[in-house]
């Protein structure tokens, strides 16, 4: 095998691998904006909440919320008294 074949076969792999590289970059880029317009979406449909004290709330328990795990079990852990509300609610 000679020197130019080994420098031919090392310009492909290192053009390759830019191109891989500029894909990925460009996968990146498309899934943040794929993810902010998500967010804008859920962010225009939501119904703010507002509490007050005494307020009977079911907590959101996530550890259920893992793709069916515990799929026929309530996704809400039973009701909590809302005990102080603070200045964000």
């Amino acid at each position: 095998m000679t020197v130019e074949w080994h420098r031919h076969i090392d310009q492909a792999l290192s053009l390759e691998l830019i191109q891989l590289d500029e894909t990925h970059h460009d996968a990146a880029l498309a899934n943040e904006a794929h993810k902010k317009q998500v967010k804008v979406q859920f962010d225009r449909n939501v119904k703010p909440r507002v509490f007050s004290e005494g307020d009977l709330v079911l907590l959101y328990d996530q550890e259920s919320d893992k793709l069916g795990a515990r799929k026929f079990k309530s996704l809400w852990m039973s009701p909590y008294i809302v005990k102080r509300v603070g200045p964000m609610s």
